[in-house]
């Protein structure tokens, strides 16, 4: 994988149409950074109709091109609101952006939180300020940038790869047939 990077800071939100609409939660962030500090947002799969007042560059899904746009950015992000459906939602989007070694930074909720640790291999955030103050701190701080991509993806690596998954669910397969 190449380490190049698009040349303007780059936030990447990936996902399918119908979580586009968490990206309300933080559309005054985004329009705020796209305009006060030209951070680049990208969209990877998001509904036309959640992002119609966001200053962002749309991009369709492609199973093709996914990993190569993802390695491209610099950050990746995972809003969401904090209801029981959400508490739900698997943290595959926050896997996917340490996979290819970008920080990521999302709202705490449901496993989200079980994933990242803040400030060790990930960021949390729960309001504009937050938002804006860590995107910042990954834009201008490049040893907290370093340490997060690191141990990112040292997360997925240690954590959800799959000879470890195979692991885990064989002990809990074993356990079951015990009992």
């Amino acid at each position: 994988s190449s380490d190049k990077k698009f040349d303007n800071f780059t936030v990447v939100w990936i996902g399918s149409p119908s979580t586009s609409i968490y990206l309300n939660e933080i559309k005054d962030v985004i329009n705020d950074l796209a305009e006060k500090h030209h951070i680049q947002f990208l969209t990877i799969g998001a509904n036309p109709n959640d992002i119609k007042d966001l200053n962002c560059n749309k991009l369709d899904w492609s199973t093709d091109s996914e990993y190569q746009i993802l390695s491209k950015c610099h950050v990746g992000i995972m809003p969401l609101k904090n209801t029981l459906w959400e508490m739900g939602k698997c943290g595959f989007k926050i896997l996917q952006y340490m996979s290819v070694k970008i920080p990521v930074i999302a709202s705490p909720y449901g496993i989200n939180s079980q994933i990242i640790k803040d400030g060790e291999n990930g960021f949390t955030a729960v309001n504009k300020d937050e938002w804006i103050k860590k995107i910042l701190i990954l834009k201008n701080d490049n040893l907290v940038y370093k340490k997060l991509q690191i141990n990112g993806y040292d997360t997925v690596y240690k954590n959800f790869n799959f000879e470890t998954l195979k692991l885990k669910l064989s002990k809990i397969i074993n356990e079951i047939n015990i009992k």
